[in-house]
């Protein structure tokens, strides 16, 4: 999905920037090394960057030529792209603000037909699995947050946000700001404001889950570089260091060939283990990775760690919320040292690890 992700972005630049600048946009997303890393990894964001990125090219043009069949098929990309990954539904929200910012009532029913179509079935699935209305398995594993709770949330997903964008890039993106078309940065900002509002709503914020703005968002990246080009002109040597900056940004994917999450094939594990002997569990850990695998709800282990220093504390507070199993890695008990005696007399039923990290699965006694 990476390579046709850089065809259909360079088809959408070339038609709004012209064909230098297009070539500028692809280069970018064929060496950004968030986009690099995700495109190489068996992992849904590949396919919901895709989607997502056909989705707001659709929407853009729709949008400004005033025309029904690509807000149509938009709405049908973001369905699907909902399918993908069901956070996406909120940006049904945005688009459709910006329809009726215009009056364009047909425009708004008509984007959102796609969805009734194509999510409503899975909506009825989930309601038959769970008997509750929801859009998507994940709410139970990763539930709101209050809304205290998601205000302090938000510098947090505003760094991962500019973290995705990587900082080189980010500095270009400022640079072309200006230059792009109004419209198209209205429609960016009150994307990115959806974005970080959405996900400051749920229990945690990572860098992967805003790789999907990369590739629109590139189209201010190549607007800066003729900027950045025409700055770099002022030099005396501005041919060595314009060939300087161009290696380092080459070499910039390189930084992407080293996994800092190995220990997620440990923790699914982990959750294929307990999906085996006791799915649908209650479970208590750093990340919901294990209790997504195992069907079951997640408590967040890390939080109660820090809140309850005292060990009695902590496992009376997880079994009083039914806690059958406690998954214990690296990364917690470097966060929370005291942990490991709360876990003394506590059965470890299972044990994963490799060269560099470990996962431990241990039952509560609370039966």
């Amino acid at each position: 999905f990476g390579l046709l992700l850089i065809y259909v972005s360079y088809l959408f630049f070339k038609r709004l920037l012209g064909e230098k600048k297009a070539l500028y946009g692809a280069f970018i997303l064929a060496i950004h090394p968030y986009l690099v890393r995700y495109s190489g990894q068996v992992l849904s964001e590949s396919l919901a960057t895709l989607l997502f990125t056909i989705t707001v090219f659709f929407f853009y043009r729709g949008w400004v030529e005033e025309k029904g069949t690509y807000l149509g098929m938009s709405g049908c990309f973001l369905g699907l792209t909902y399918l993908t990954r069901p956070e996406y539904l909120v940006y049904y929200a945005p688009f459709a603000l910006l329809l009726v910012g215009r009056k364009r009532f047909l425009h708004t029913l008509l984007f959102f037909l796609a969805f009734v179509f194509l999510a409503l079935v899975y909506i009825m699935y989930l309601r038959l699995e769970t008997g509750v209305w929801m859009i998507s398995g994940k709410m139970i594993h990763s539930p709101f947050v209050p809304l205290s709770a998601a205000v302090t949330n938000i510098p947090a997903v505003i760094y991962h946000f500019l973290a995705a964008i990587f900082p080189p890039f980010l500095l270009l993106l400022l640079m072309g700001f200006r230059s792009v078309d109004v419209r198209f940065r209205t429609m960016s900002i009150l994307l990115v404001i959806f974005h970080i509002l959405s996900l400051s709503l749920v229990g945690h914020s990572t860098r992967r889950y805003s790789v999907e703005f990369v590739p629109f968002l590139a189209l201010f990246v190549a607007e800066g570089i003729p900027v950045f080009l025409s700055f770099v002109g002022r030099f005396r040597y501005r041919v060595a260091v314009a060939f300087g900056v161009c290696i380092l940004f080459v070499c910039l994917p390189l930084t992407q060939t080293i996994s800092f999450h190995e220990g997620r094939g440990l923790q699914k594990s982990a959750g294929l283990f307990l999906l085996r002997n006791d799915p649908g569990s209650r479970i208590a850990a750093r990340l919901p990775i294990e209790s997504f695998y195992a069907k079951g709800s997640w408590i967040n282990l890390e939080a109660s760690c820090t809140n309850l220093q005292e060990c009695n504390g902590l496992l009376d507070s997880l079994s009083s919320q039914g806690v059958k199993y406690m998954v214990l890695d690296d990364r917690i008990t470097k966060g929370c040292p005291h942990i490991k005696d709360c876990l003394r007399g506590l059965p470890c039923i299972a044990d994963f690890s490799d060269n560099k990290s470990y996962v431990r699965v241990y039952r509560l006694k609370n039966e």
